[in-house]
């Protein structure tokens, strides 16, 4: 910042301006008295009103440290919005990272998934011998003998239809099927025929 000129510093320039013209413009106490003589003699003082007062330069002063302290102030503050700016800007940069390793994992899980369902399938009890074992356990399960339960099997999927007087029976008949070795799931197609 430029140092701040003060009032009586450019007086005497004014000052000397002033003498230099004097004699241009044949200005003299004396007229036979040549004019810059008599500009030299006169002596160079500025007071009262045109004198800037001691109290106001030391309250210029003041004001000037006081605005540098609060400039130097908010620059600190800038410094650390900007620090916090950079600080979360990293911190998003990594939470997407971790996003991305995150997505990566579950599409390897998802893959990894299908796979094991994959090799179950090739795995599974056939059909035809699954709904075999399914019609064992239905036929020999002393609950179910007086209701018939018929059984379909597909893709391990046995899906269950008839008519039991109670939902007892019901839960009965999916719960030993569900227990068979091969059976993947149970459709409950079963109808609860109250007794009249």
């Amino acid at each position: 910042m430029p140092p701040v000129r003060s009032f009586p510093s450019l007086a005497p320039t004014l000052a000397g301006l002033l003498l230099l013209a004097l004699p241009v413009l044949g200005c003299g106490d004396d007229p036979g008295e040549p004019a810059d003589v008599a500009a030299r003699q006169a002596p160079l003082e500025i007071s009262g009103a045109d004198a800037p007062p001691a109290r106001s330069r030391d309250e210029a002063r003041a004001a000037l440290a006081s605005a540098r302290e609060r400039l130097a102030k908010q620059a600190t503050a800038i410094d650390q919005a900007t620090d916090d700016v950079e600080r979360a800007e990293a911190e998003l940069e990594a939470a997407e990272s971790r996003l991305e390793v995150a997505r990566a994992a579950f599409e390897a899980g998802h893959k990894e998934v299908d796979r094991a369902a994959e090799q179950m399938r090739r795995f599974a009890v056939p059909d035809p011998v699954l709904f075999r074992n399914v019609q064992r356990e239905l036929l020999d399960a002393a609950s179910l003998r007086e209701v018939a339960i018929a059984a379909e099997v597909e893709d391990g999927v046995v899906t269950l239809r008839g008519r039991v007087p109670d939902e007892t029976l019901r839960k009965a008949a999916v719960a030993l099927v569900t227990d068979v070795d091969g059976v993947i799931s149970v459709e409950d197609r079963i109808e609860v025929a109250e007794a009249e």
